[in-house]
């Protein structure tokens, strides 16, 4: 499942197409479902990385804000992060296909 609908909906910018309201509810959503079966929840999305605030102002207080949305919302979760490291050409690839 791809996870940039969550990403982007939490940065609540008009140019999404889920609602904010709806982003902070889909994590709630997959804990239920995982625990009905007892998996893990892995959330992959490059678009996590590089995600903003919708307000006006400087790039660093946007950065910040974005990243306590994402920790308030994934709150009842055990987060570890996994870092991938791509070659830039198959990045630039898959972004644009």
């Amino acid at each position: 499942m791809a996870y940039h609908a969550f990403a982007h909906g939490l940065s609540d910018t008009q140019k999404n197409r889920l609602p904010l309201a709806y982003a902070k509810a889909m994590p709630h959503l997959w804990l239920g479902e995982a625990l009905k079966e007892d998996l893990e929840v892995f959330v992959s999305s490059e678009a996590l990385c590089r995600q903003l605030t919708a307000e006006q102002g400087p790039w660093h207080p946007r950065r910040e804000g974005y990243l306590a949305r994402l920790a308030v919302t994934l709150s009842n979760f055990e987060v570890i992060p996994i870092l991938v490291f791509r070659r830039p050409d198959d990045f630039v690839r898959s972004f644009y296909q």
